[in-house]
């Protein structure tokens, strides 16, 4: 064991991230916590329970004995005990513990396990290096220090007194101190917190075990005082023996592990000693004329199918010499001959190997050159893939011919029970497969168990089973499949090769009554179980059975759920847990079939006790004969049994143990938890997480249906350092999501290190022929930058910090919208970068800064700019570089579209302005700031074509010359004047020309004599600018007339194209609920308004203005008793004016524009000078009951459109006549900033409007 000391909070926290595991103590949560709870950022216990573990006696006297002998203190061997726990149950090679030391502080006790180092040498070392620890540092790492980290520095809480304290402190009668009172009165953050004290007098150690009841059952904690108190007693049995051999299960528990293994059955009634084919003679003597197998409309009886097969069996004797163990390969396309084939070859003797015909040329060709098949038996059409093979082959499309003649009896025993019956051949590290050899007893042994536990051992005509070959047979789950029909007087149907789930697929297994099925989770996606009306029974296998598969199962089907746990070394499954009723879920693969043991046990064999992580080891008569031709795997994977007891091993049962490589735990009931693959754990930043916590929240968004989580190794380009891990998540889901809004729903319930670094849509979860997801069809992630969405630098330093990430993260081009994680990033990129940051620039941000904002843009609008202007006002990195290449057609956004598609929209005119007021104006002063403004927002240069089909498009005018701009001085006059906007309109209409003049004008007029004041208009085209746009040229005026500066911005283009990338991903449900929208409905309300138009001509225009106060209560308190924004409380009104006023119908439309500066989360849109608004159609229905439940309709319609419309523009054929004819907008809040200084220099806003369209 290693410890370390360090002075200084920063050294302990620098020691504590260095190390790679931490413990992970989820296994130890109640079941419902599970997926809830992160135990190390767990702090506010809300239910404190304890429980005691006194050590009195003789343990007592011989622990102060040792430590006597071995000059040892109680605390250090305390400390042992914990640490090897926490190594037990945390499933980690590295423990950290804090130790509270009275009057002095809080230490942390980190431990790196060496399983081969003796006992006392461990404890000595911890003893150690406290009392170093002790004399030297003056650190206390107490609540502070968990405020600086983002997971707790210590995984247990350790309080020990010693008895010098204790005795001193001990009054009178009294017989101890109550120290356990004494540290719960105060406040303990942390779970899990171990109070330990030594009394003197009655000669005992009391540990109390302090933890929240609403996370942990009592048994459990129990159950861990247990396991320390066989430590300690095994400490003093023997301190100087090594710590691996250590026993870690108390007996109490190891003999409840015997009872659950004890699975030994005898099968009186089904044979057990045979081999399969005789078992399925036994059934043709019971249901000679009963169906055994349907393909199509073929269909046999067990008659036929016996006598096809024996047919076919003498037929290969006659023409091979064949051995027990001989092996003969099938290369097959599912059908009834497949059957009679695999028959006749355990008839023959022989053992089949099956090979899947969509298997590449070079993998057949190592299967048949690895097994030296003396025989093939395959389709006609494949004979020309075999011809460079001299084995013998055999058409079996051509069977009748070559059996006729031969005869149609059962054939003498040619093999036992222990001979092969097939060789299935799986997937192996080396790239190359490796092949199982499995013996016919152990099928049997199978057999024998599923069906007692499945059907009745009855086998009469008002229990008929009709079993799906569903599986290929390349997978031993057609095993279970054959076990189940034709080896037990049921059924086969079997699906042809390539099969496709559709109506047909259901109508074939109804007319042949299904009821039984089994495949894996991700082929069950694809089913629709309601559809099937005969299905008794469901098994789902390959997969671990996840909640949200098992409700999604639950919501089609109601009977018989099979969750199986297996591998093809221990002959198709070993585990079953079966949903019977309404079961609820439970995270459990079962308990092992008959005849087989399970153990849970550490590197070293050891058992483990229950809820500790290991490693499952099977043995029994599961256990498959080893791998072919692989001595050295085999050696490797089946071992020695070390459990085999005395009477096992009279018997020669049970003699070797499979390492299985999967971790799993008991359970108190005796069932298994699945938890993963051994050789696939996943640590991200140093933190091992589980894919399926992931997978689990993941599935839980709304509209996601399924949901992949894989952690994968990416390579750095240009940099010599390893591969770094990141996780990805695929999903399936029927409409596209915005992958920004996910991970913030992900973030609410996982921490920043279990968040995926990217989310990708997949139209469906890839599986193997196998039925297991093809983890290689999965779309690899191209960290490489999307050119489509790269948004450029706007100042120089911007160029560098791009720069920059361009180094670290081996990216060639990064763009300042580009997502930090999304690149690729990590835990140890973020320091280099905020590294290369302070050094290259000589500026400060923050790994959290990093984590938090994520991109470029954000990290300087939000932590460098106000640093720039603070420290020295560096014009040159805060001023904006000219954009290139900026002349290329941009493409309409679809409120432009809306526009100039309308009748009644005119080109040339200015569409809003604003007013404001200068108070002391410089002519010459505001034509430069005004000209520089021009030159810093590039929608100023936006100009407007016509194509040859008469659709305008836009496009950036590549050189504009600053002293072209447009500002007009009106003639002086009283402030009365010029205030119309029509006269204004009238005065600059002839100099408005979307397609050849600025789409702008500023104007202004001194209002008094003395020139000092002026009124300044800025008008601008709709097509370019929504009013918040001319809000933000007049701050930026303003900031330019005072200071000179102003950011340059150019979000238009992106914000464009993130529009269009949303119309081309628009789904299907979307784009239903914008049909349904735009129903006849529509029509009636347009002729309504039609109807009305002509018989009031005079009516052209009406304006309301709201009182202050009426305004003030929609504001503030209307909408805090309806939970609305103000547009929804404004629409309602609408809708109730349109029904009493014009069209009298309960449900009106309108076309509503709203503002989508926020549509994309990669651009900061706050300061950015364009049309960012959305346009779409709005329902106003109007309740019968009252204003209330009107007001929720139109907020719930609003609220449901998905990010504010911009989908509505995929809908094809929208055109005018087609939409509602009313137009409404909210244009938002107009008002003056507060002058606190009370500056009469502010400039003040006096109006704000939208002209007629």
């Amino acid at each position: 064991m290693q410890m370390y000391t360090q002075n200084g909070t920063d050294g302990w926290e620098n020691q504590i991230n260095k190390i790679e595991e931490r413990c992970d103590f989820t296994s130890l949560l109640k079941q419902e916590q599970k997926n809830k709870v992160v135990l190390n950022q767990y702090n506010h216990v809300k239910q404190q329970k304890s429980s005691t573990l006194l050590i009195k006696d003789n343990l007592y006297k011989n622990l102060k004995m040792v430590c006597r002998q071995h000059c040892l203190n109680l605390n250090s061997i305390l400390q042992f005990s914990w640490h090897k726990i926490l190594n037990i149950y945390g499933n980690s090679q590295h423990t950290v513990i804090g130790t509270i030391v009275p009057n002095i502080g809080t230490f942390p006790s980190i431990v790196d396990h060496d399983m081969d180092s003796l006992i006392i040498d461990a404890i000595k070392h911890i003893q150690d290096r406290m009392n170093e620890m002790i004399r030297q540092s003056t650190v206390d790492f107490s609540l502070p220090m968990k405020e600086r980290v983002t997971h707790n520095l210590f995984d247990w809480l350790f309080a020990y007194k010693d008895n010098s304290i204790l005795q001193s402190e001990i009054e009178g009668k009294e017989k101890s101190i109550d120290y356990e009172t004494k540290y719960t009165v105060e406040k303990f953050d942390y779970p899990l917190v171990v109070i330990a004290y030594e009394s003197v007098e009655t000669e005992c150690i009391t540990i109390v075990q302090k933890y929240p009841g609403e996370l942990f059952e009592s048994q459990t904690i129990d159950n861990i005082l247990g396991v320390a108190n066989e430590i300690l007693s095994q400490i003093v049995d023997n301190p100087v023996s090594q710590i691996s051999d250590l026993h870690l299960s108390p007996k109490k528990q190891l003999q409840m592990i015997e009872e659950w293994n004890d699975t030994a059955t005898d099968f009186p009634e089904l044979n057990t000693t045979t081999t399969l084919h005789e078992l399925f003679e036994e059934q043709v003597e019971k249901s000679s004329d009963k169906i055994a197998v349907v393909y199509e409309n073929v269909q046999l009886t067990y008659r036929e199918l016996n006598e096809s097969a024996n047919q076919l069996a003498r037929y290969l004797r006659s023409i091979c010499y064949i051995h027990p163990d001989d092996l003969i390969a099938l290369l097959l396309d599912k059908s009834e001959l497949m059957i009679i084939s695999i028959l006749s070859v355990w008839k023959s003797g022989a053992a089949y190997i099956p090979i899947d015909p969509s298997y590449p040329d070079e993998r057949i060709q190592f299967i048949l050159q690895d097994t030296k098949a003396k025989v093939i038996i395959t389709n006609k059409k494949y004979l020309t893939r075999l011809e460079s093979y001299s084995m013998i082959k055999i058409d079996v499309d051509s069977i009748r011919s070559i059996i006729n003649g031969h005869n149609k009896t059962n054939m003498s025993p040619m093999c036992s029970c222990t001979n092969l019956a097939y060789i299935i051949y799986t997937s192996g590290t080396t790239g190359k497969p490796k092949s199982v050899l499995v013996e016919h007893k152990s099928v049997i042994s199978f057999r024998n168990d599923v069906i007692r536990r499945y059907f009745s051992t009855d086998h009469n005509e008002n229990s008929p089973q009709a079993i799906l070959f569903f599986s290929s047979y390349v997978f031993d789950m057609s095993i279970e499949q054959i076990a189940l029909s034709i080896l037990n007087s049921n059924k086969l149907i079997i699906l042809s090769n390539g099969f496709t789930i559709d109506e047909h697929f259901y109508d074939y297994l109804n007319e042949n009554q299904v009821t039984y099925f089994s495949l894996t989770p991700s082929q069950l996606q694809q089913v629709d179980l309601r559809n099937l009306e005969h299905l008794k029974s469901l098994l789902v296998i390959g997969e671990p059975l996840t909640e949200i598969a098992f409700k999604n199962i639950r919501k089609q089907y109601s009977g018989k759920l099979i969750n199986a746990y297996g591998i093809t070394e221990t002959t198709v499954y070993n585990t079953v847990s079966i949903y019977e009723n309404d079961m609820k879920y439970k995270n459990s693969i079962g308990s092992p079939l008959s005849n087989t043991k399970g153990f849970v046990l550490n590197k070293n064999l050891n058992m483990l006790p229950v809820h500790a992580i290991g490693e499952l080891y099977l043995t029994g008569d599961c256990i498959s004969r080893g791998y072919l031709n692989r001595p050295e795997l085999t050696a490797e994977r089946f071992l020695p049994n070390p459990f085999q007891t005395e009477e096992e091993k009279k018997e020669g049962k049970n003699a070797r143990i499979y390492k299985t490589g999967d971790l799993v735990r008991w359970l108190p009931d005796g069932e298994l938890e699945y938890l993963g693959r051994n050789d696939l754990q996943v640590k991200i930043r140093g933190l091992r997480i589980e894919l399926g916590e992931i997978e689990s929240v993941l599935s839980s968004y709304q509209g996601v249906a399924r949901s992949i989580v894989l952690a994968k190794e990416h390579k750095k380009k240009n940099i010599d350092t390893e591969a770094t891990k990141y996780l990805v998540g695929y999903y399936v889901s029927d409409d596209d999501i915005d992958e920004s809004v996910i991970k913030q729903y992900m973030q609410r319930k996982l921490p920043d290190y279990m968040i995926p670094n990217r989310l990708i849509r997949i139209e469906k979860v890839p599986v193997t022929i196998n039925g297991k997801l093809d983890t290689k069809a999965l779309p690899e992630l191209d960290f490489s930058l999307d050119e489509t969405n790269y948004c450029a630098p706007r100042n120089e330093l911007e160029v560098k910090l791009c720069e920059i990430w361009s180094d670290i993260l081996g990216i060639e081009k990064v763009g300042i919208t580009d997502d930090f994680f999304r690149l690729g990033g990590d835990s140890i990129a973020s320091l280099q970068i905020v590294g290369r940051v302070r050094q290259d620039q000589n500026l400060n941000i923050s790994v959290k800064d990093i984590f938090l904002l994520k991109t470029i843009d954000n990290i300087y609008d939000k932590k460098l700019k106000d640093q720039l202007i603070q420290s020295n006002n560096d014009s040159q990195r805060l001023n904006g570089i000219q954009s290139k290449n900026s002349s290329e057609e941009i493409a309409l956004s679809p409120i432009q579209e809306y526009l100039l598609k309308r009748r009644s929209f005119s080109l040339h005119r200015y569409n809003q302005h604003v007013v404001f007021r200068i108070p002391r104006f410089d002519k010459n002063q505001f034509k430069k700031c005004l000209a520089k403004l021009v030159s810093s927002h590039d929608v100023f240069r936006i100009r407007f074509k016509k194509h040859s089909d008469g659709k305008y498009y836009q496009y950036y005018l590549p050189n504009l010359d600053s002293e072209e701009i447009n500002l007009v001085q009106l003639k002086n006059s009283p402030s009365t004047v010029c205030n119309s906007p029509t006269e204004l309109n009238d005065l600059f209409i002839k100099t408005t020309d979307i397609e050849n003049q600025p789409l702008y004008m500023v104007g202004y007029s001194y209002e008094y004599e003395d020139n000092a004041s002026v009124k300044v208009w800025i008008f601008m085209h709709e097509l370019i600018a929504d009013l918040t746009s001319c809000r933000i040229i007049i701050d930026d005026l303003q900031q330019l007339y005072i200071s000179s500066n102003v950011d340059r911005t150019s979000c238009d283009k992106h914000w464009s194209n993130a529009l269009k990338q949303n119309k081309n991903g628009t789904g299907t449900r979307e784009m239903e609920s914008w049909h349904s929208l735009l129903s006849d409905n529509i029509h009636i309300y347009n002729e309504s308004l039609v109807a009305k138009q002509a018989s009031n001509y005079d009516v052209t225009e009406t304006e309301i203005t709201l009182s202050e106060e009426t305004t003030k209560v929609l504001f503030n308190d209307c909408n805090k008793v309806y939970n609305t924004q103000i547009e929804h409380l404004l629409l309602t009104a609408l809708g109730y004016t349109l029904c009493d006023e014009i069209t009298s119908l309960r449900e009106n439309y309108v076309m509503f524009e709203c503002s989508a500066r926020d549509f994309s989360n990669n651009l900061d849109m706050n300061r950015s000078i364009g049309m960012f608004r959305t346009i779409y159609p709005v329902r106003l229905q109007l309740a019968d009951e009252d204003v209330c439940h009107s007001i929720i309709n139109v907020k719930e319609h609003v609220k449901q459109v998905p990010n504010k419309g911009p989908g509505f523009s995929a809908v094809p054929s929208n055109e005018n006549d087609d939409l509602p004819r009313i137009l409404f907008n909210y244009m938002g809040e107009f008002k003056n900033k507060k002058n606190t200084n009370h500056n009469e220099e502010d400039w003040h806003l006096l109006d704000v409007r939208p002209d007629n369209l």
